[in-house]
């Protein structure tokens, strides 16, 4: 073999080698990007992942702020909270003439009258059940 020797290959066998050879390029290069964009994929799909459970674990722990209408509802409980405090100073300013209250001598009066009316009253509900009582044996008796 020479730099002068000469290899004779028919045409349609040289553009099949040619063809062959592009289709293995083409087909090795479409491997290797898909090959690339999956792992590219993948990585971005961990990353993804990983924002998500710090998400997931942060956004209760009020981390990452919270939703407008959660900031809206907060500042009207601190509102009424706010406003619930200042009546309860108010009251609690105020309210001598509850702690001081006496009701006057006729209202004690007609307390204290029902109360002996209410005593009296059981005694006479007990009275009459025991005289029933009486009579209901009596009559027992006189049947006999």
């Amino acid at each position: 073999m020479s730099d002068d020797s000469i290899i004779a290959i028919p045409l349609r066998n040289l553009i099949a080698i040619i063809f062959a050879v592009a289709v293995s390029v083409v087909g090795y290069f479409d491997v290797t990007n898909r090959i690339s964009m999956t792992e590219r994929h993948i990585s971005l799909m961990e990353q993804d992942l990983e924002l998500n459970s710090a998400f997931r674990v942060g956004w209760p722990l009020g981390e990452f702020g919270a939703l407008p209408t959660d900031a809206e509802q907060n500042r009207e409980l601190l509102a009424i909270r706010d406003r619930m405090e200042m009546m309860w100073e108010e009251i609690e300013e105020n309210d001598t003439w509850i702690d001081e209250f006496e009701p006057s001598d006729e209202v004690q009066e007609a307390v204290d009258r029902t109360m002996d009316l209410k005593v009296e009253l059981a005694y006479m509900k007990i009275r009459v059940e025991h005289l029933e009582s009486l009579m209901d044996s009596k009559l027992v008796v006189e049947t006999k």
